[in-house]
């Protein structure tokens, strides 16, 4: 269990032209059983980091650099948990690839030491509610990131702080291994472009935006603890705009997927706030929960098939990582997918047995004479199809069908060869099987009368009807 089901962040913001205070974190991480662990989340093929609210970079005690930001970033999406230790190291080949530094690519020790140290000391400070207002019995307390945090021929190591409490808790191992709803996940590449204080309100706003909120509105005093702005300067509406979110604004629209617009709050002539709204349009939300349940069925599906194919592997691991997958993309997912799992299912059904090749037997010159205008192809047709039948029923089999033909006054070979096929489809081996599914379906055949004669008595007798 996380230590913050009683301690929290606040953030200060205005609303209606009254101050209030804004729980960040209300969700009990002992409540979330069911909710996958942030590490599970994490996709480094992807670039894509997973990570508690709780370690946005704006919770951080101290300021970094984008560097320094980009280092701890790939601390969290490369560590490996075992246990009571979390360690990570990270490449500079993996820093380069996300943040251009010649300090790095030529190697300058005065750098490395300096962001080493940033990183190692920085720390995580918690407190609740009454401590924030003032009140003597509330609670404050100071965490530390790293244990330890070294440089070694071309790598970072670091072992983060999982220090026990003095109840036995390891708060830090806690949020790193958190199953929180709708943690913080970005791609890290996208992220790494945006200055600190645009990664800042970033990251605020995607906490904001998976709670389904599509505003915000901060004062001044909410500014500067979101973007760690400090001195008496900071004060005024127009030095942190110029300093801080002007910049963070327009690297968010550059750089993201949100549009975001600035409404200054007023209050006479003086700015004492402002309310940001963006555009959900491009924001790629989270595949809902029906979305994620379908994607895991058919991700079962599918790899019970053992697909071998580039495109099934690539269709697969999607359908193993649906937290990757957006609401709108989620829907073609599942309708690929579906398609190449019956695809599939189809491919590797086993072989029907196979029929014993029969000879044609059948007299199919015949069939001229019910259809003296038959082709040599149409009479192929009808060979091919009697391969079907038991070769000492076919030509029973054929006469009974041309019987019919005529007596339906049937103009072409086609209706033959679809008496034939249906009998085919039913399983039809012998001329009797064949009357009996005729006369089941259509009742027996009237008989042709078209030789007997009529008698003059009774052509008398219907000529006294004419009048």
């Amino acid at each position: 269990m996380v230590v913050i089901s009683k301690i929290m962040l606040y953030t200060r913001y205005i609303k209606q032209g009254k101050m209030f205070i804004m729980s960040e974190l209300t969700e009990k991480t002992n409540e979330l059983t069911e909710n996958p662990s942030v590490t599970d989340l994490i996709d480094k093929q992807r670039n894509v980091l997973a990570k508690s609210k709780i370690l946005k970079l704006s919770n951080l005690a101290n300021r970094m650099t984008p560097i320094q930001n980009a280092i701890f970033s790939l601390a969290l999406r490369n560590v490996e948990i075992n246990g009571n230790q979390a360690i990570t190291e990270i490449r500079v080949a993996e820093l380069l690839e996300l943040i251009e530094s010649s300090e790095y690519s030529s190697f300058k020790k005065t750098a490395v030491a300096r962001d080493k140290k940033a990183i190692q000391e920085n720390h995580i400070n918690l407190i609740d509610e009454k401590f924030f207002n003032n009140d003597p019995n509330g609670k404050s307390l100071s965490m530390g990131l790293f244990s330890y945090f070294e440089y070694e021929r071309g790598k970072f190591i670091g072992v983060f702080n999982t220090t026990p409490d003095r109840k036995g808790k390891t708060p830090l191992l806690d949020i790193l291994k958190s199953q929180e709803v709708n943690p913080l996940m970005y791609n890290l590449k996208t992220f790494s472009k945006l200055a600190p204080s645009g990664q800042f309100l970033y990251e605020d706003l995607l906490i904001l935006s998976s709670q389904g909120k599509r505003s915000v509105t901060y004062d001044i005093e909410g500014l500067k603890q979101l973007f760690k702005a400090n001195g008496a300067s900071m004060n005024r509406y127009y030095t942190i705009n110029q300093k801080h979110l002007k910049g963070a604004v327009e690297d968010i629209n550059k750089y993201t997927d949100m549009d975001l617009v600035v409404k200054p709050v007023k209050e006479g002539r003086a700015v004492i706030g402002v309310e940001l709204v963006w555009s959900i349009d491009k924001i790629k939300l989270q595949a809902t929960e029906q979305q994620r349940k379908t994607l895991d069925e058919l991700y079962v599906q599918l790899k019970k098939l053992e697909p071998t194919s580039k495109e099934d592997l690539s269709l697969l691991y999607r359908l193993e990582n649906p937290h990757l997958v957006s609401k709108q993309e989620a829907q073609g997912l599942i309708s690929i997918a579906i398609g190449r799992v019956g695809s599939l299912a189809i491919e590797q059904q086993p072989a029907l047995p196979s029929v014993p090749e029969r000879k044609v037997v059948a007299d199919v010159e015949k069939v001229k004479e019910l259809f003296p205008r038959a082709e040599k192809r149409q009479l192929n047709l009808v060979a091919t199809t009697m391969q079907n039948f038991p070769e000492e029923e076919q030509n029973a089999i054929l006469e009974y069908a041309l019987f019919l033909g005529k007596h339906n006054n049937a103009r072409s070979v086609k209706y033959i060869l679809h008496l034939l096929n249906g009998w085919i489809i039913e399983g039809v081996q012998t001329e009797g099987q064949a009357v009996a599914l005729h006369d089941q379906n259509y009742g027996e055949p009237l008989p042709d009368v078209s030789d007997i004669e009529i008698s003059d008595d009774f052509r008398n007798a219907m000529d006294l009807w004419k009048d």
